[in-house]
């Protein structure tokens, strides 16, 4: 009998210390955490731009919404017409809109090297 004591003991503890470990862990990955909020602050933690007048198809994809298609339809566009003058006007880029735009407004510049 005692054995059943003891089993029923260590299996209530390792059930709760199961608990609290879950616990642990589920704050740990809460998106109150500092490490959740840095990844997803914007645009004040942003820590770098894409000059869209000189950035390869691998650097134009790092941005949020561009895919390959969108990174060649950029490129094909700057070659075509010298550049951007200005950020604002990657719109002109056929699949790129004002929404988009907004999306990648804090993460692109349009600096030519003349």
């Amino acid at each position: 009998m005692g054995t059943g004591k003891s089993w029923r003991h260590r299996a209530a503890a390792g059930g709760l210390t199961g608990i609290l470990v879950c616990l642990a862990l589920t704050r740990t990955v809460s998106p109150q955490t500092p490490f959740a909020l840095t990844q997803h602050t914007e645009p004040a933690g942003i820590r770098w731009q894409v000059n869209i007048n000189e950035a390869d198809a691998a650097h134009l994809e790092d941005l949020p919404g561009i895919g390959p298609v969108l990174a060649e339809r950029i490129i094909a566009y700057r070659e075509i017409h010298g550049g951007f003058d200005t950020a604002h006007e990657i719109t002109a880029v056929s699949g790129i809109g004002e929404d988009t735009f907004q999306e990648l407004e804090p993460y692109i510049i349009a600096e030519s090297d003349s």
